[in-house]
């Protein structure tokens, strides 16, 4: 995406897939989208792709490998289902 308008429609694009398949406990107020400039992706070091799951508090709780090698969409999986007893 180039502008935050485009950004905002992926996400809101991931919101109603995710609700499609049937995936609990998301809703548009827990997502944060990086700025154009992508600050929080420099910040965390999140390129070129990194899951992170962060506590309301602001704490990181987990931190995913850099990708495209180290991207684990089941440890993050694994850590939810901990975290969240399911």
């Amino acid at each position: 995406p180039r502008t935050m308008e485009q950004r905002m429609a992926l996400a809101k694009e991931f919101y109603e897939l995710a609700e499609r398949a049937g995936c609990q406990g998301l809703n548009s107020d827990s997502c944060l989208v990086d700025g154009i400039d992508n600050a929080a992706a420099t910040l965390f070091a999140a390129f070129p792709e990194r899951l992170y799951v962060l506590w309301p508090n602001g704490e990181v709780a987990f931190k995913g490998d850099l990708g495209p090698d180290g991207y684990s969409v089941k440890d993050l999986e694994a850590f939810l289902k901990q975290e969240l007893k399911l």
